[in-house]
């Protein structure tokens, strides 16, 4: 019982871990839209 515990809490951190990577690149990717918008005007 303890190991599926352990399992379950290692696959949410990774669930985690994948969502702020995915949540830092589309920030990234956002802010360099809005740098080529600002700079093409």
């Amino acid at each position: 019982m303890k190991n599926l515990i352990l399992i379950f809490g290692v696959i949410c951190g990774s669930m985690a871990a994948v969502m702020i990577f995915v949540g830092m690149l589309m920030a990234s990717w956002w802010s360099v839209d809005f740098l080529v918008l600002s700079h093409q005007t």
